[in-house]
């Protein structure tokens, strides 16, 4: 799950463990933004029930193709603009904590694309295997190209907008 704070929009895709990248969901640019103005608790339930929402969503996606998600990324490339620095680590961890299975992590890298993935990153919270941090570091680079093919993914509006 790619969150972009600068237009508060997100994107959900799968990569099989034999490397194949799927564009799976995107949201309308803005569809964080209610966060903004809020009290910082509110905030922290919005994103978090949000971001549940969105794994969700997800995941019936993945399913639907007859596989199994085996470890979640959330990936955000920055801190959310118009909050306390410590809101994506609150919201990271509790998202984590909330989800047993399969494991869950939660990332700051921000739109790098060097060789050195991991050096840019800031775990929020969560864990991830040697294998999947090996495929993430492979694929990112081809979902972040993946997210300029507007018609790869399939768009999720909400109610009302």
């Amino acid at each position: 799950i790619l969150i972009q704070t600068g237009n508060l929009q997100w994107y959900v895709a799968s990569v099989s463990m034999d490397g194949f990248v799927q564009p799976l969901l995107v949201s309308e640019p803005g569809d964080l933004a209610t966060y903004q103005g809020q009290e910082f608790d509110e905030q922290v339930s919005f994103l978090r029930h949000r971001f549940c929402s969105i794994l969700q969503r997800g995941c019936d996606r993945v399913w639907g193709r007859m596989q199994k998600p085996c470890q979640v990324i959330f990936i955000a490339d920055g801190e959310f603009p118009q909050a306390l620095p410590e809101l994506s680590r609150r919201v990271a961890t509790n998202v984590v904590d909330w989800v047993a299975k399969p494991p869950v992590i939660s990332l700051i890298i921000s739109d790098r694309t060097d060789d050195n993935l991991w050096g840019h990153a800031q775990i929020l919270a969560g864990t991830i295997s040697d294998d999947h941090q090996h495929l993430l570091a492979m694929h990112l680079p081809q979902i972040r190209d993946e997210q300029s093919h507007a018609e790869r993914w399939e768009r999720v509006i909400r109610p009302g907008g």
